[in-house]
């Protein structure tokens, strides 16, 4: 927001329960997202857009690549992920 683009919370939507990823082995990670995500509304949001999608954890990139699967249909221009995170 802070640098004028627009930030859609709410553009995709979780579509079933999935377990903790933390718990989870690498493969484990990926069957447990997989098409757990949906664009919220028709997807013309992101359709010919680049989107960009962010995380707080990337550790196997299961969720943010199951994200982006949702968003495909909708054929965004470019989908981007950016994981954000502090040395503690």
């Amino acid at each position: 927001r802070q640098v004028g683009l627009p930030v859609w919370e709410d553009a995709l939507r979780r579509t079933r329960e999935t377990l903790p990823q933390f718990a989870l082995d690498s493969q484990q990670r990926w069957d447990n997202v997989r098409e757990a995500f949906a664009c919220q509304d028709s997807g013309e949001r992101v359709r010919c857009k680049a989107v960009l999608l962010v995380d707080d954890v990337c550790t196997t990139g299961a969720t943010l690549a199951a994200c982006a699967d949702a968003l495909r249909p909708y054929e965004p221009k470019l989908v981007w992920a950016l994981t954000l995170a502090r040395a503690r």
